[in-house]
């Protein structure tokens, strides 16, 4: 409900319902905002690239469901657009995470900044989990940030990881990738280090070093799953 409050300043609010068991209809129909039922099967990207083809306007801002557009955002979006400027294609905005009361400033979680406002011809979403808007040129970046508030609870991080490493490894058995033992050991150890000495998640306290341990279970998940793939190939051959 935050997310669609955050966004009544828009012409036009789509929402994608990916078959969820909360009643998103009503909450869409209250907000005035379209209401669309679409499964998202394994590619986060379709479905992304099925809402870009439903929007009506030439510029479209993407915003997930725990996801809320600042105030400060929504000012600068408007009197950016305001502009009219036709030598932009897109703009990047920094993403805040807010976890368990606490902003992570550090680690693979801090300072991204990511398009999620473009124009509707400029670019596709590629990538089945984690997926990226693709345009390639003319994107600048907003000075405002996104309010991300994800996984406020341990489990369902849990079943986040499970769901997305089920679409990551069958992803890479597509494109033919193959893991091995010490990729699958050495790989997370990496990510954690990476993650909480590196990148400095040990400075966000507690919850940085729980938000480096699950990443780095789930860079694990995804290779033993991979493995797992192609385990179950060699035996139906």
């Amino acid at each position: 409900m935050k997310t669609l409050q955050s966004l009544q300043w828009c012409d036009e609010r789509i929402v994608l319902d990916d078959e969820s068991e909360e009643s998103i209809e009503d909450v869409a129909i209250l907000y005035n905002a379209r209401y669309i039922k679409r499964k998202v099967d394994g590619d986060f990207s379709k479905q992304r690239n099925f809402g870009l083809e439903k929007a009506k306007y030439d510029w479209v801002l993407f915003i997930d469901s725990d996801e809320i557009v600042s105030l400060e955002l929504q000012q600068e979006i408007r009197f950016t657009l305001n502009k009219k400027r036709q030598d932009i294609n897109g703009y990047k905005i920094e993403r805040r995470d807010n976890m368990w009361g606490r902003e992570l400033k550090h680690g693979e979680w801090g300072n991204q900044s990511l398009i999620r406002l473009g124009r509707k011809s400029a670019g596709v979403w590629s990538g089945s989990v984690h997926e990226r808007w693709r345009i390639d040129d003319n994107v600048f970046p907003l000075q405002s940030a996104i309010l991300h508030f994800p996984h406020q609870t341990i489990a369902s991080f849990l079943g986040k990881i499970q769901f997305y490493t089920d679409i990551r490894s069958e992803e890479l058995f597509r494109q033919k990738k193959k893991t091995n033992v010490f990729e699958i050991i050495l790989y997370p150890i990496g990510k954690f280090f990476q993650n909480f000495i590196f990148r400095l998640g040990i400075r966000d306290g507690i919850p940085g070093l729980i938000i480096s341990l699950l990443m780095s279970f789930h860079s694990f998940l995804v290779r033993a799953k991979l493995f797992m793939l192609w385990q179950n190939k060699r035996k139906k051959d």
